[in-house]
């Protein structure tokens, strides 16, 4: 086995195990609830503080990867995100619990930051898009069979058990990454901007949470703050002799601009497709949650089946056409979905979702590819936590549409028959949201040039 196969493997299986327990988690938030007596108002901070730390260890793990090397700051993040489920796993407490879960985020965007520059570092230029299309796969795989998984050890081991998922293949990850410790690596050295670190990661802070607040005065407030905060990081980073992002990538680089705009309204528009469609096919269309999950099991199978087969073509065809097609099939499957009311058949709804997989997975690996192959080596770590970035703030952006939209025209009221129609209401007009960003989308695609 050649030193490029064994990387591929490495990384492969550490983000498969790693989105399989990340995905999995979400079934077993009512066991641990229990477990522990956590209360409705903490119970979401299990998730919350996982993405929030991710989100804010992104720019420092891109930054740090070009610093130290993009291989070695993977391993570091993934032996954190190892060691922090093993904790998770044995928690005797709800605090214990969140703490962890915190401490595997800052894994999670320590290696994810890492994990498609070790790629583009390893393969050669012409094979890269087939790479990073496994790796996506990877761990398109680990989120679809997540829930599945999650619900089998859930049931029969305990809820502890999904902590533990990702320990095997970490370690099999772990043992492939220390066969190369002693292959070279390219790092570009310099020194880390701690000021940068810390004001955008408060900004980050502040705009996620302040997401998941909205439409209240405080999430208003929070948002803004993070603006703020983002306008005076900026204004660092122009001056800082190190800076943590150097902006000059921005500069006269339309492909990075227009792909990394196209992927934060690709994740805008798709994000909270499962939230919305759940809801769909359990009130409007009386389907238990098992069978609403395979349902929406459709789009992200899909999307793994072909997301490798996409990144293959990027390496043949030019990536404006692929990734533009593919935003052009989510924005025709969205639209669809528009159309659904209480007498659409569940084969109508299921077309829909395999057509917005398909077009995911046709745009997901050359964008990636695109962003990639757009900066010089030493900026490829700040690049691939860009992309990770806009992967992050565009779910979350679709997630506060859909709820400032619930909130809006529902309100808090428990959802009974007598507001089904009220619901389909704000779902069709949550779906139509994101069609026009998805429609939005492909001219941001298109605009990125011949890659």
């Amino acid at each position: 086995m050649n030193n490029r196969t064994k990387i591929l493997i490495a990384i492969t299986c550490a983000m498969f195990g790693g989105s399989l327990m990340i995905s999995a988690v979400n079934v077993a938030l009512p066991e641990i609830s229990q477990a522990f007596n956590i209360g409705a108002a903490t119970l979401p901070w299990v998730t919350t503080v996982f993405f929030l730390a991710s989100c804010i260890f992104m720019l420092p793990g891109g930054r740090l990867s070009d610093i130290l090397g993009a291989r070695r700051m993977f391993t570091f993040g993934f032996i954190i995100l190892v060691s922090a489920s093993v904790i998770c796993a044995c928690s005797v407490s709800e605090w214990m619990l969140i703490l962890s879960r915190a401490l595997q985020g800052v894994g999670v965007g320590l290696s994810n930051a890492a994990a498609a520059v070790v790629i583009i570092s390893t393969y050669p230029h012409k094979e890269t898009g087939k790479a990073l299309g496994i790796y996506l796969a990877s761990v398109y795989g680990g989120l679809t069979f997540g829930p599945l998984i999650g619900g089998v050890l859930t049931q029969y081991l305990g809820w502890r058990s999904i902590f533990l998922v990702n320990v095997p293949l970490g370690l099999v990850s772990l043992v492939l990454l220390w066969q190369l410790r002693k292959v070279p690596e390219k790092a570009a050295g310099g020194r880390f901007d701690t000021v940068g670190g810390l004001v955008s990661g408060f900004a980050i802070c502040l705009m996620i949470y302040g997401f998941t607040r909205l439409p209240g005065q405080l999430g208003i407030w929070l948002v803004m703050a993070g603006m703020a905060c983002l306008a005076g990081f900026i204004w660092w980073e122009k001056r800082s002799t190190f800076p943590l992002m150097n902006l000059a990538i921005f500069n006269n680089n339309r492909t990075f601009v227009f792909s990394n705009l196209a992927a934060l309204i690709n994740y805008c528009a798709t994000f909270a497709l499962g939230v919305i469609i759940s809801l769909y096919l359990q009130y409007i269309k009386g389907l238990s949650p098992q069978n609403a999950g395979l349902m929406l099991g459709v789009l992200a199978l899909i999307e793994a089946i072909f997301t490798p087969i996409a990144g293959h073509l990027s390496d043949r065809i030019n990536i404006r056409n692929i990734a533009t097609a593919g935003m052009l099939l989510s924005t025709a499957g969205l639209a669809l979905l528009y159309f659904i009311d209480t007498d659409t058949s569940i084969i109508y709804v299921v077309a829909a979702l395999a057509m917005i997989g398909f077009g995911l997975a046709l745009f997901v690996p050359p964008n990636t590819t695109a962003i990639m192959k757009s900066v010089p080596p030493s900026s490829a770590g700040i690049a691939s936590a860009t992309l990770s970035i806009m992967r992050q703030f565009g779910g979350m952006i679709g997630l506060a549409i859909v709820t400032v939209i619930f909130s809006l025209i529902i309100g808090q009221v428990e959802i009974t028959p007598q507001y089904y129609p009220v619901l389909l209401q704000g779902i069709k007009l949550a779906l139509g949201i994101f069609a026009i960003f998805s429609f939005i989308g492909i001219f941001a695609s298109f605009a990125r040039g011949k890659s």
